[in-house]
């Protein structure tokens, strides 16, 4: 039963979550931060208590998806599926409240420890969103997929949102800190909330067959498998120009580290492109999942490279 429950909240997604959000916090704003003098709102235990916040709020997410969607995965997963199979609706629907309320009063009062309480809305928002996206959204044109990694570049976002000293800036000399550090913890968001929404539109054609039984009005379905895969390729061009501009920004410092990370990083994105081109049957949709899974981890990887060429 507890291997049922540890499969249902999906580890290895919040296992992605937590490694960027530590790594954001080790290697950028750590460093960053000492180096010129700024004091950090959230200790190291409360910055875990964030983080944690985040993974609770996101596995409750994923259990109330498999909630509603237990239909449509009799059908696309049978193998695969746990709600409804092994552990009961009613179980999966409890199991979801505990663990949401949890996430939330954790949010609650770290909002209350670093000084604005107003801030436990963005644990309330991203709560709104993963239910009303596993209850009516995913059945929407588009409205699912956006929703999904709009949620993934907030669960990155947040970092930044829940350290004041980012925005309520003190010394002039904070100002190119702060700007520094946004521009990577935005730019990283939108790596992620692109390849988040190839994965998406992935997935969807991937499960065209039951979500056709439960009205799930998906790209593939709606506008064709064909149409879906441009639009993959149209938003995989543009991780690749992001990763170009890495590559660009690596030959300006003359940094053989950047290089090297952008240049592995491009050309998976580039197989990536050449397997969405090709790919006809569930499994090659599945195998590139994967791959865009791989490349996510990749991209938090660039936290590191950034520390170790800068610090």
């Amino acid at each position: 039963m507890i291997l049922h429950w540890f499969k249902l909240i999906r580890p290895v997604n919040l296992i992605i979550l937590v490694l960027t959000q530590y790594f954001l916090n080790i290697f950028l704003l750590i460093p960053n931060f000492n180096t010129y003098g700024i004091l950090f709102s959230l200790d190291a235990f409360h910055f875990f208590l964030l983080i944690l916040s985040t993974v609770l709020i996101c596995a409750g997410g994923n259990i109330i998806n498999d909630y509603y969607d237990v239909k449509a995965d009799a059908i696309n997963k049978p193998d695969k599926q746990i709600v409804g199979k092994y552990i009961s609706q009613k179980a999966a629907l409890t199991g979801y409240w505990v663990i949401t309320i949890c996430g939330l009063l954790l949010g609650v009062y770290l909002a209350y420890k670093v000084g604005n309480i107003k801030l436990a809305t963005v644990q309330g928002v991203c709560i709104l969103l993963l239910y009303f996206y596993s209850y009516s959204y995913k059945r929407i044109l588009l409205l699912g997929n956006l929703v999904v990694a709009l949620l993934t570049a907030l669960s990155i976002l947040i970092i930044g949102v829940f350290e004041p000293h980012l925005y309520n800036l003190q010394r002039e000399g904070d100002y190119y800190i702060a700007g520094l550090c946004w521009k990577y913890i935005i730019g990283i968001s939108l790596f992620a909330f692109l390849l988040t929404l190839v994965r998406e539109i992935i997935k969807d054609i991937e499960d065209m067959e039951g979500d056709n039984h439960i009205y799930v009005n998906s790209i593939p379905i709606a506008w064709g498998v064909n149409a879906a895969k441009g639009i993959i390729c149209a938003i995989l061009l543009s991780v690749i120009g992001l990763t170009g501009y890495i590559i660009f920004f690596g030959m300006l410092k003359g940094n053989t580290l950047y290089l090297n990370y952008a240049v592995v990083l491009m050309i998976i994105l580039a197989y990536c492109f050449y397997i969405v081109i090709k790919a006809k049957e569930k499994k090659d949709f599945s195998f590139l999942s994967l791959l865009a899974k791989v490349c996510m981890l990749i991209g938090i990887l660039f936290f590191p490279v950034y520390y170790f060429v800068n610090f």
